[in-house]
């Protein structure tokens, strides 16, 4: 409530800039996505709308670009379009569900030499660039394997922050 207190009086006078900082603490899921739908609509009739938040999966959901600033230095911007866009030469996770996931990881490491994790009875998780996935695919197919779906790992904002900052998982608490 009192975010969109503090929103309502900020908007009054009809700024053409908006700054909030973490917006979204204190809302609940609901709350969150209407005050989203919200900042939208402020920047789809003209007001820019900086936000300040730690919260990188709502960033996500919530900015069309962004920046991130380390110990008090702008150090990169981008469009969410052009971090979660998955380029040719990207190295991904891939996930292949298959109808036996021991044959595919066999068919996988011996033909193509790919890393091969396996997930469970149907799944594999095969890590390699974008553009290798057909191949993947067709040796799956070749070696008598039915392959049902394929899932591209998406890079996020979070992994973008870590990778800029040089920072691995698990490393951001320490």
């Amino acid at each position: 409530m009192r975010q969109r207190l503090g929103v309502a009086q900020a908007i009054l006078h009809r700024p053409s800039l908006l700054i909030l900082d973490e917006p979204t603490n204190g809302l609940d899921p609901q709350g969150i996505r209407e005050f989203r739908g919200y900042l939208r609509e402020l920047a789809g009739s003209g007001v820019s709308v900086l936000v300040s938040s730690h919260l990188l999966t709502e960033m996500e959901l919530m900015c069309d670009r962004y920046a991130i600033i380390e110990k008090g230095k702008l150090i990169h911007i981008e469009t969410m379009a052009e971090t979660t866009t998955v380029k040719q030469d990207d190295r991904r996770d891939i996930l292949f569900a298959t109808d036996d996931s021991e044959s595919a990881k066999q068919a996988v490491e011996k033909q193509l030499h790919f890393p091969v994790s396996i997930v469970d009875d149907t799944h594999i998780l095969v890590s390699a660039a974008y553009k290798d996935a057909a191949v993947i695919n067709a040796t799956l197919v070749g070696n008598g394997c039915n392959v049902y779906e394929i899932h591209f790992e998406k890079k996020t904002l979070e992994d973008r922050f870590l990778e800029l900052t040089n920072h691995t998982a698990g490393e951001e608490n320490q």
